[in-house]
This record gives C-alpha cells, structure tokens and sequence, in this order.
C-alpha cells in the first residue's frame, strides 16, 4: 500500500510540471525609445547597454532582464533564438526593472 501511495504522488509532481508554461524570452527590438525616460529619470550613463536587455513579451514586460553581451551573442545572434527557432530558455541574466503597479514618474522600478 505504501508503494501505490508513493506512485500517486510522483505522478501528481509530474502532471504539475506538465502545466507550467515559460514564454520564450525576446531581446528589444529598439530599446531607444523604451530606455530614454528610465535613462532621464535614473540619470543613467548615455553607454548605459540598453541592447543587453531581455523579456519574456513584447510591449508591456513585467519584468526585464540584464544579460552579459557574450550570453545574449551566444544565445540570440548565433543560434537564431530570436526567430522563434532553437532552443526554449527557462532562466538567464539578472532581474534588473520591473514595472510599477503604481502612479509613478517611470513605467518601471529598478530591482
């Protein structure tokens, strides 16, 4: 009895994993016009790597992550991930902004 018991649970963890859904992460476009109010407000440098920037959706991200320029060249420039084709990434780079749920002077808050 206590085998059978063990069984349901690895398959109840398993069904778990089943539904978990990761977005594809996508690198920004043109960051320009996204960055230049956090840049102004944040008084941030004008070499600031707006291009090593990431999110798992365009438009309104919840969150966007900082990547090194040799990760985002390995994974987005050469292997083509930006297409839609290649490989799918569960996790990469540093949580840096995430967006305000607030009325705020920026649209997004430094993490």
């Amino acid at each position: 009895e206590g085998r059978h018991k063990q069984k349901d649970h690895n398959k109840k963890a398993s069904t778990g994993w089943n539904n978990v859904s990761n977005a594809n992460f996508l690198v920004m476009d043109d960051p320009d016009p996204f960055f230049a109010p956090l840049i102004h407000f944040y008084k941030f440098s004008p070499e600031f790597p707006q291009e090593q920037f990431m999110a798992r959706s365009c438009g309104d991200a919840k969150v966007l992550y900082y990547i090194t320029s040799a990760i985002k060249s390995q994974l987005f420039d050469t292997a083509g991930i930006q297409d839609g084709k290649g490989i799918t990434i569960i996790n990469s780079g540093l949580k840096a902004f995430a967006r305000n749920n607030k009325e705020c002077d920026v649209k997004y808050r430094i993490c």
